[in-house]
């Protein structure tokens, strides 16, 4: 699928997108595997998932930042949306070659609220989501 392997990501929905089709389709798989078959289970697995996918971009550009062999930091792709780079002046070029900075702190900031937000939707569905999702849901 193209849309998974595209490095561009231009807006925040971009990134939940991404993070719907890696994220929370395995999500949906665990919730099959279970038997769970429930409309509500469904969605807080898509909310928990574009948490997941969220964290991992902001693990990833930690990661990067830290890693001091510049070979290496270039091997990881940078998923974080242009339109918040933009917005604090940076580019990942900069991100990589001078490493934290306050606007990369920024940018690290407004990622962690989004994901937690979708934390709080998916946990907003817990009084309707099956008992026996819960295992399948287990990733957050």
């Amino acid at each position: 699928n193209a849309q998974l392997h595209s490095h561009h990501l231009t807006t925040f929905a971009d990134l939940e997108q991404r993070a719907e089709n890696i994220y929370s389709s395995l999500l949906y798989l665990q919730l099959q595997s279970l038997g769970v078959s429930d409309v509500n289970a469904d969605h807080a697995a898509s909310h928990v998932g574009k948490a997941a996918g969220i964290a991992d971009c902001i693990k990833r550009l930690i990661i990067a930042v830290q890693n001091k062999d510049r070979k290496q930091r270039e091997i990881g792709f940078l998923d974080v949306p242009s339109i918040l780079l933009a917005k604090y002046g940076i580019s990942t070029e900069r991100i990589l070659r001078k490493g934290p900075s306050n606007e990369l702190s920024d940018v690290i900031f407004e990622l962690a609220i989004l994901s937690n937000d979708h934390l709080a939707l998916a946990k907003e569905l817990e009084d309707t989501v099956p008992t026996e999702a819960i295992p399948g849901l287990l990733i957050a």
